[in-house]
């Protein structure tokens, strides 16, 4: 397996990327940062983005999840 960058060179790639926009929810721009994320981690492992795609969907399930239970 290739060697991942250092992930704060990662997230500074992926929000240069992303062109703001005064119309963006900060939702929708975290999901763009998080979809730049994993296409850059994709490109330097030999992972397939769809399983990084589902890894991140079980980890937002499961944060969701914790926060219900902790405010409710």
């Amino acid at each position: 397996m290739a060697l991942v960058e250092d992930p704060k060179v990662i997230l500074t790639r992926a929000t240069d990327k992303i062109a703001l926009d005064d119309q963006i929810t900060v939702e929708q721009y975290l999901q763009q940062v998080c979809d730049v994320c994993i296409e850059l981690l994709a490109q330097h492992t030999e992972r397939r983005i769809e399983d990084f795609r589902r890894e991140a969907a079980l980890t937002k399930a499961a944060l969701e999840k914790k926060l219900k239970a902790t405010h409710f």
